[in-house]
């Protein structure tokens, strides 16, 4: 049976493949027939500065060059994190994504959101009836001390759990787990 979940959330440190595992998740319920769309918060917190960094650095929010991303990112996380999450309204971008997965779910459309980073995001989803998954890869640990703080405990909040040992493992056994996972829940 096909999974039902209509919302799945995707938490855990960076480097761990939450996007290649959406994408497997993506390809496999498209596969089945499902719609499927991934979106991410960070696309908003993008979009929010993305006009501000071109006129002043002449660099997109959403580029892809490493040594562009690496300039942008403490704006990113300042902005997105500690001024807006932390300062104004901590259910700023859960609402952005709200709005979203209202007109996903009204077309029929799964939704699938790779960057689960904070306690209210995972029960949103869980409130929704949506899913969330926690992966790890053996040798990635927290890139920062504010990766450690949020992003360890959601394990516990996660309804599942995905491990490998390497990149090489995921690439081989990833896409029978998210086969598994789909026939399964």
């Amino acid at each position: 049976m096909l999974s039902s979940h209509q919302l799945i959330g995707i938490i855990g440190f960076a480097r761990t493949g939450k996007d290649a595992l959406a994408s497997i998740l993506s390809k496999l319920m498209q596969e089945k027939g499902d719609q499927c769309k991934i979106t991410s918060f960070a696309y908003y917190l993008k979009k929010d500065v993305d006009s501000f960094l071109q006129s002043r650095l002449n660099i997109s929010a959403f580029t892809e060059d490493p040594k562009e991303k690496e300039i942008i990112r403490p704006l990113l996380v300042c902005w997105g994190t500690q001024i807006i999450r932390n300062k104004i309204d901590s259910e700023y971008w859960i609402r952005k994504m709200h709005n979203v997965r209202v007109v996903h779910r009204s077309q029929g459309i799964k939704t699938i959101i790779p960057d689960v980073r904070f306690e209210n995001e995972v029960e949103w989803i869980h409130s929704l009836g949506g899913t969330t998954i926690y992966i790890e890869r053996g040798e990635v640990g927290p890139i920062n001390s504010d990766e450690e703080k949020h992003t360890k405990k959601l394990k516990k909040m996660c309804k599942f759990s995905f491990y490998w040992d390497n990149l090489e493992d995921f690439e081989h056994s990833g896409p029978k787990l998210v086969k598994d996972f789909l026939n399964d829940t």
